[in-house]
């Protein structure tokens, strides 16, 4: 199975996918933070049970640094819903439960 995250490295795309109306959901990692390695396959699962409802994208900060500082996101792992342009939810930290909760909250 493709995997429903998608890599995301420009700030042009991002700010392309800002300007859409769709719901989008955005997870910030690092390949060097253990708790991201965990959580990354939890993500990847969670958003296959999301597909359809929100577009995911994967953010790896080390390799896209001005992207964590466009999204204000100072820890990872971080994982934000965005409404359009408009931030209406984020959680940090590795909290598979939390995740389910806030997409839950959020689709429509």
């Amino acid at each position: 199975m493709a995997s429903v995250l998608q890599p995301l490295t420009s700030t042009t795309l991002w700010l392309d996918i800002l300007d859409s109306s769709k719901l989008t959901v955005f997870y910030f990692y690092s390949e060097n933070a253990p708790p991201c390695r965990l959580f990354g396959p939890i993500v990847e699962k969670t958003a296959g049970e999301f597909a359809g409802k929100f577009d995911f994208y994967s953010v790896d900060i080390d390799l896209a640094p001005d992207l964590a500082q466009v999204a204000n996101v100072s820890a990872v792992p971080t994982t934000s819903v965005y409404d359009g342009p408009d931030r209406v939810d984020r959680l940090e930290g590795a909290n598979p439960k939390g995740l389910q909760n806030m997409l839950a909250k959020h689709a429509k």
